[in-house]
């Protein structure tokens, strides 16, 4: 699907390096334009954001696990059963 994050890179046959493609949205998929010649492409997708949403989840489950603790607290630590 045509949505931000995706690189695309080209290896040459027999070549050890690669070099990045330009990607463009082509209507619900995207267009890679590859140079002549044999070799492999290779699609990697790097969402973006995903950085950020798993420090917001941490700091979302570190503060549950404080509320808990200290509902738990102010209770005289009652039995979990």
């Amino acid at each position: 699907a045509a949505i931000p994050g995706w690189q695309a890179r080209f290896t040459p046959a027999g070549a050890t390096t690669s070099e990045a493609l330009g990607i463009a949205p082509d209507g619900l998929v995207q267009e890679v334009v590859l140079p002549a010649g044999r070799g492999t492409v290779t699609f990697s997708y790097d969402p973006p954001g995903l950085v950020a949403g798993l420090g917001l989840a941490g700091a979302g489950l570190i503060a549950l696990v404080a509320l808990v603790v200290a509902g738990r607290r102010r209770r005289g630590a009652a039995p979990l059963s």
